[in-house]
């Protein structure tokens, strides 16, 4: 059933009635019948006839109300009041006939229904986490290909179709009581950031030179699942015990992406040792991803925004990347154009954020939308003009 708040009748001070024909009801609204032969009653009764029937209104009889400001009409004094009792009689009507309700609430209520409101997780967020888990499932097994070793194609590729299927099956398990506002997100960031931190971390070990020996194939598959892993359960708990929103949990994804790789492309380009480049990247990572918990905490960053800043960071680094190197040519230095390409993702970066900082916030405390329509009454007296406003969520 709809729920109906009403605010009723703001004066406009002052404003003369025009004489004008009474404009006609909605088209889907009986018009109220008149009485235009009846007698006249005295002011004073019909204004206590009509403080009654208002009443009627005012607690949700919509029906009574309705018959009642219909007869008033009928038997009004002057103008100004048959004006007014017909419009509340068609306003009337129109609610009683689209079934709302008036319903009473205490704050507690509003409270917590505004809580249920907005702490669940949106299907946009629960859709890129379910496309997480396949991928994850994917991931689990080449880990376990790795391990195992099958002697077939089958062997490796079944035990990943059926990973991926449990991934996808586990996911639908933990949201059967769904998620909260934020929560899938927070698993599809925490678990990017989990595999790039156990992959930058294996290619600066690999190119270390303090370490003698490789890390074998098993190694690294454990590493980056291990890692991978990590990250979703840390998100996990996070989004679910800690709270928080979508945009926040992906402005922490976009940043550790982007420090780590602009930090690891400027040191690279200032140095010939690929391996201290790859070491910053990996503390850019960590870094970048605090910084974005601390700066969404205090611009809370809607979703939508977030991913213009991605395309703002992605965008200049192309443009700006591919320019140098054509304006280069065959002369192209590996280490200038990954300057240039990082210089580009920073611009592109803060021109986005510059472009989209009057987007709206996404609040954690946002109560549940109203629409409100202004409905304009003539006044009792017919000197005036009363302003009502009514909203529907």
């Amino acid at each position: 059933m709809k729920r109906l708040v009403l605010v009723f009748l703001l004066a406009l001070a002052g404003s003369k009635a025009h004489a004008q024909e009474v404009p006609p009801p909605p088209s889907d609204v009986p018009m109220p019948p008149s009485d235009a032969t009846s007698s006249a009653v005295t002011t004073g009764a019909w204004d206590q006839d009509y403080d009654k029937a208002r009443l009627l209104l005012r607690d949700g009889q919509f029906n009574q109300a309705a018959e009642a400001l219909s007869t008033l009409a009928g038997h009004a004094p002057d103008v100004g009041r048959r004006r007014l009792a017909l419009e509340q009689s068609w306003l009337a009507l129109y609610w009683s006939k689209r079934g709302y309700q008036l319903e009473l609430v205490s704050p507690e209520e509003r409270s917590t229904a505004a809580a249920r409101f907005r702490d669940k997780r949106t299907t946009d967020e629960l859709g890129w986490l379910y496309t997480t888990s396949v991928f994850y499932g994917i991931g689990s097994g080449i880990a376990l290909a790795m391990y195992t070793e099958p002697d077939s194609p089958a062997g490796a590729i079944l035990p990943t179709l059926a990973l991926s299927g449990l991934s996808v099956s586990l996911v639908y398990g933990i949201d059967k009581k769904p998620l909260r506002y934020g929560g899938a997100q927070a698993i599809t960031s925490a678990l990017f950031v989990g595999f790039e931190e156990g992959l930058v971390w294996v290619l600066w070990r690999e190119a270390a030179s303090s370490y003698e020996t490789d890390l074998s194939g098993k190694q690294v598959a454990g590493y980056l699942w291990g890692a991978t892993t990590a990250g979703a359960v840390v998100g996990g708990l996070v989004g679910q015990l800690y709270g928080i929103t979508p945009g926040r949990a992906s402005l922490i994804g976009s940043g550790a992406l982007w420090s780590s790789l602009v930090v690891g492309m400027g040191v690279g380009a200032m140095t010939d040792r690929s391996s201290t480049g790859l070491l910053s990247a990996a503390i850019a990572l960590n870094v970048g991803a605090l910084g974005g918990f601390v700066l969404g905490d205090r611009v809370q960053p809607s979703i939508g925004r977030v991913r213009f800043l991605d395309l703002g960071v992605i965008s200049g680094g192309l443009v700006v990347g591919g320019l140098a190197f054509a304006l280069a040519g065959d002369n192209a230095d590996g280490r200038g154009l990954l300057g240039a390409t990082a210089a580009g993702m920073v611009a592109g970066f803060t021109t986005a954020w510059v472009m989209t900082r009057n987007m709206a916030p996404d609040d954690p405390q946002r109560a549940p939308a109203v629409a409100l329509v202004p409905t304009l009454m003539p006044a009792h007296n017919g000197t005036g003009t009363l302003l009502g406003v009514g909203g529907v969520f």
